[in-house]
Parts: C-alpha cells; structure tokens; sequence
C-alpha cells in the first residue's frame, strides 16, 4: 500500500498525459462514401455575379517562392489541365475568402481566378460536367489548375483516380462585381491554411505605350496560361502583330531561323496580349508575335515567342519565363 501511494502522483500524470494527446489527436471529418451519397439530389452551384471576397484577393502573392497574379477581368478565361480534389483535412477550416469549407457544397479552388467566381468544369475523359463556385486558393502542384470539392470531384468521376483531365470555363453571368471596400490582403490562405506572402516586387517595367490607361503597371500572367480549347490543339495562324526585339542595350537583334516557337499563351483580350509581349521583348532577344486563334466560343490572341533553331534553344528561355509568371508556356513545332 506504501508502494501505491508513491505511485499515485505518477499514475494521475500519466492519465492526465493520455487524455491531452488523445484531444490532440482528434481523428478527421469522417467521409461519407461516394456510393452513400446522392449525387443527382445534389445541385450544382448558381452563377451570380457577387462582390469579390474581403479576403482572398490581393493584386498578387507569392506562394512556395512563386509569384502569382490574380485575374482582374477574367471574362471569357478558358484552361486546360489536370483537376484534382481536397476533402476531410480541409473540412471545416476557413478558405482563402474567409468562407468555411464544406466537402459537400459545389466548391473549388483556383491559383488566380478572383473570388468568387462561378466556373464550368468538364471532365474531358468521361465528358461529365458541373458548376462550381471558386472560394479558396490553390492546387499548388505542378501541372494542376483546379482543386475541386470532394462532392464536385464526386459528381466528375475523379474521387477514386484522384485526378482527371479537364476544361474549365469561368462564366458571364458568374464574374464578381467591382467591390470598392474589399480589403487588400496582406496574406494568403491555402486550402485552410493560413499562409503569410511576402511584400509584393516591384513589377518589371512596362511601356506606358502599350498599357491602356488607368490599368496599372502589373500583368496577370495566369490570364496567358490558356491551353488549346477543347475543339482541339490551335493551329498555325498567320500573325497580325509581328515585332522584332530590341536587346537591353539598344541594338536590334535579327530574327533567328527554325521552326521551333514558345507559346506563351492566348489572351481574350488583345491590350493584355501587347502588355505580355512587351514584358517579354523587355527580358529577351527573340521575335514576339501576336496572333489570332479561334477558341470554342471567341477568338483569342495568342502570344508565341521565335522562331528558334531547335528546342533546346528555346528551353533556355524556361527560367525568365518562369520568373515572369508564365508557368503554362509550351513548346511547340509548326
């Protein structure tokens, strides 16, 4: 009986220890199985136009050391790519705009889309299509574009491979509305995260000439990752707009030959495409063009850097471009 009496303080610490670790350790929102669900009873999200979001939305943020620069009229935005999904660790925790989020509502999160912002999603491997409301921020891996709700991913086919290739399309009747009070955040938050961004860069310089007045100086390079619409790959068009650069120190640099091109993007707007040409004619010595390409439902310019004598040449150019923001380029053979 000594014995225990000893050992009393120690037992009662012990206890008091599990109970603490077991409230740390609290288990995840429990999922309820796809085949549970009702997925036709589930409707899809209603295009609005709202104010953009308090938060969410500053005029750009950096996120694992890249910059990323939020859309200002994404009116007309087309992009291709790989979807993906986030669920029960994110159940519940605050999104970028300051929304709670909910694996059951027909969500999503984008890199650069301003929020909210209501988009069709179709899945181009099984043709499945839905409207989502765009709330929070992210996927941050290479090679995706959109992070969907696990009732939206649901509804695609895509729970159970994870990912799928898909087209989205912001629409009209689904753009925010100007919002003079919105508050310019200092910081992002990513899936439920709460991430700080570091102070904004100074933008490269761009020619007052070619920036429509009262636009600003920044160019929202995610608007130029526009992928080949669904119709099928853009062909060659003839060029409208063909420039010949002018290197830093001055001197004219000829056109190099080839038939070798990096396409930056295409733009649906034509002063946002000048903007991204004379960025690029401000950090390198090759040909910028801009020209026409017929999307699904408007024509685009598309902006195409070259040509290059051969492919390796071109990939020279994947730091600058990168650091400019321009992670959707392709290179491409015509």
């Amino acid at each position: 009986m000594r014995r225990l009496r000893h050992l009393l303080p120690t037992l009662a610490l012990l206890s008091m220890a599990a109970i603490l670790t077991a409230c740390g350790t609290a288990p995840k929102h429990k999922v309820i199985p796809v085949g549970d669900l009702d997925l036709d009873a589930i409707p899809d999200a209603t295009p609005r136009s709202e104010p953009l979001s308090r938060y969410g939305n500053p005029e750009s943020y950096e996120e694992d050391g890249r910059r990323y620069w939020i859309i200002p009229n994404p009116r007309g935005y087309v992009e291709r790519g790989l979807a993906s999904w986030y669920g029960p660790n994110f159940h519940g925790k605050r999104t970028s705009s300051g929304e709670a989020y909910d694996m059951y509502k027909m969500t999503a999160a984008h890199k650069t889309l301003p929020l909210p912002t209501y988009v069709r999603v179709t899945n181009l491997e099984n043709g499945r299509s839905v409207v989502v409301k765009v709330n929070d921020r992210g996927p941050f891996k290479d090679g995706r574009i959109i992070d969907l709700s696990y009732v939206a991913a649901a509804k695609l086919g895509i729970t159970g491979n994870g990912t799928a290739t898909v087209e989205l399309h912001v629409l009209d009747n689904g753009i925010p509305s100007a919002a003079p009070a919105v508050e310019k955040a200092t910081g992002v938050v990513t899936q439920g995260i709460a991430t700080t961004a570091p102070p904004t860069p100074e933008p490269l310089p761009v020619p007052t000439a070619t920036v429509p007045p009262g636009s600003g100086s920044g160019l929202s390079p995610a608007e130029a990752q526009l992928p080949a619409p669904a119709s099928g790959p853009m062909e060659p068009a003839q060029a409208t707009t063909t420039t010949t650069p002018t290197a830093r120190d001055g001197q004219a640099t000829a056109p190099t030959g080839g038939n070798v091109f990096i396409q930056v993007g295409a733009f649906s707007n034509l002063q946002n495409a000048e903007r991204a040409r004379s960025r690029l004619l401000e950090v390198q010595t090759h040909p910028v063009t801009i020209s026409p390409v017929q999307g699904r439902y408007q024509t685009l310019q598309r902006v195409q850097i070259g040509p290059f004598p051969s492919k390796a040449e071109a990939e020279k150019l994947k730091d600058t471009l990168i650091e400019l923001g321009f992670t959707g380029y392709r290179i491409i053979t015509q």
